[in-house]
């Protein structure tokens, strides 16, 4: 096993370089967690330029609602019309998104809708 010490200098060097960074969402309206009046868009920020795959809402019972097309163009901000008004509850969006470094992430937001 003289192999055994050049193994783990390959894995403390690996350990020791940059992780690639996936692109999440930095920010979003509304926020995670919030308790808000019936928006009427949804607003999803990211550090750098991302293109997203796919966005859909949906109410607590799982129902999807119905928000606009989502931009094919790549940017840092999309706003997303909320094409139906909210009534009060719980709402989840749900995201796909593609950076430059090609990999896929995903990110949720929850949200509550005052009465």
């Amino acid at each position: 096993m003289k192999s055994m010490p050049a193994f783990f200098a390959l894995l403390v060097l690996a350990m020791s370089q940059p992780l690639s960074a996936h692109t999440k969402a930095a920010a979003s309206t509304p926020a995670d967690g919030s308790t808000v009046a019936a928006p009427t868009e949804l607003r999803l920020e990211f550090p750098a330029e991302v293109r997203l795959m796919g966005v859909m809402l949906q109410n607590e019972a799982g129902d999807e609602i119905q928000i606009a097309a989502v931009p094919g163009e790549a940017a840092r901000v999309f706003t997303i019309a909320i094409e139906e008004s909210l009534p009060p509850g719980r709402y989840l969006a749900s995201w796909r998104s593609v950076g430059d470094d090609s990999h896929v992430v995903s990110g949720e937001i929850r949200f509550t809708v005052s009465g």
